[in-house]
């Protein structure tokens, strides 16, 4: 389903606030998601869908959005199962503080009003948001390492509308909307446009100064331990791409999976994509092709585009492919993904070739990252 983007979906605003009939601003792109669903429900059946199994997918900031809808009122009762890939994990900041983060928007525009702003076409709008002030806006920080001093922009906000507080916390309070979720991830989500460009073809040296530089910020052991954890046993670019992953989804991820589980009666279930195609995929039309399990994978593969993506296509690959799609429907038709695989966090699932179990994914690693920190630096929607 169409939404409202950047700006023109997220941006919360005092002014805006003030002139709101429920003295609220942002999070307009989740009000179009829950009036489609709401169509949805009204008008499926005269499409021979079942009003009472609507299953929602979404991926990346689309995956984020569910997890925001989840714990929203008025989204209860407009789907009955959900697929998350790939979440943006992190919503934290109330309506005031991303007005104060977005005042750099406000002051780009030149208006005093919001009459002013609604004068302004789309153009305008977009050339104000503050793309490089504000790296996170243009998502460009979020394929890199971070460092303490990174200025987050915040999309979803919680605004008492839609969102009465994190949505962790609603949870607790049993405010969630509580149906089966299947949660996924890749391994190496930023392997499809990586920072920097040149680490697939960097030697160990490189790889170690980059990640000192990039860490220095941090706790001298934080830099230490993170060497030791991601060594180049494989590549540079397969380990730099896991480690960022890893800070910035991955065990961010792991910990809303162990949330819902904790707080849902219905069950959870949990995948990390490992699969590498047998050649490099341009899956996300970027000017740089993944080498290892990239962002958009798992949704490319359900939907059978991922041959479109690669120059040869391998029965390595084919099999993922059908082994992810078999996964998926199988969620979607009964709730569960299939017999060997237990809800989580009894398991999880790695996606591959062929689909094993392991109790859990990178704990080490994914332990080191809470115990400093870094958690807080994760994917924003």
């Amino acid at each position: 389903m169409n939404y409202r983007l950047h700006a023109f979906g997220f941006m919360a605003l005092d002014i805006l606030s003030k002139d709101s009939t429920t003295k609220t601003s942002g999070n307009y792109g989740l009000m179009d998601i829950i009036a489609s669903l709401k169509w949805v429900k009204q008008h499926i059946a005269f499409f021979g869908g079942n009003p009472d199994e609507v299953t929602i997918f979404g991926q990346g900031s689309g995956a984020g959005n569910i997890y925001a809808l989840l714990a929203s009122r008025l989204s209860n009762g407009l789907f009955h199962r959900a697929w998350l890939s790939s979440a943006a994990p992190v919503i934290t900041k109330t309506t005031a503080a991303a007005s104060r983060d977005n005042q750099r928007f406000l002051n780009s525009t030149g208006c005093p009003s919001v009459a002013c702003l609604r004068q302004l076409n789309a153009k305008q709008i977009t050339l104000a948001v503050p793309w490089y002030e504000v790296p996170s806006w243009s998502f460009q920080n979020m394929l890199d390492l971070p460092n303490e001093m990174e200025s987050l922009a915040a999309k979803v906000v919680i605004d008492g509308y839609v969102l009465k507080e994190e949505p962790m916390e609603t949870w607790l309070e049993r405010g969630r909307i509580d149906v089966p979720l299947l949660i996924g991830s890749t391994a190496q989500e930023i392997d499809f446009f990586p920072a920097p460009r040149d680490i697939r073809y960097s030697t160990k040296d490189y790889y170690i100064e980059y990640i000192t530089s990039k860490l220095s910020s941090f706790d001298d052991d934080v830099l230490r331990t993170a060497l030791m954890l991601y060594k180049t046993n494989k590549s540079p670019e397969y380990q730099f791409t896991t480690m960022v992953t890893d800070v910035r989804l991955t065990c961010a991820t792991d910990k809303l999976a162990t949330a819902a589980a904790l707080n849902f009666r219905s069950p959870v279930f949990r995948y990390v994509v490992t699969f590498s195609p047998s050649v490099p995929s341009n899956g996300m039309g970027y000017d740089y092709s993944a080498s290892y399990a990239f962002h958009g994978a798992d949704s490319l593969a359900f939907f059978g585009s991922l041959e479109e993506s690669m120059d040869s296509f391998s029965e390595s690959d084919a099999a993922f492919q059908r082994n992810l799609k078999t996964a998926v429907l199988s969620f979607v038709k009964s709730g569960k993904p299939q017999a060997c695989w237990k809800p989580f966090p009894q398991t999880t699932a790695l996606l591959n070739h062929d689909i094993t179990v392991t109790y859990a994914y990178h704990v080490r690693q994914c332990q080191f990252w809470s115990e400093n920190g870094l958690l807080k630096y994760g994917w924003i929607n």
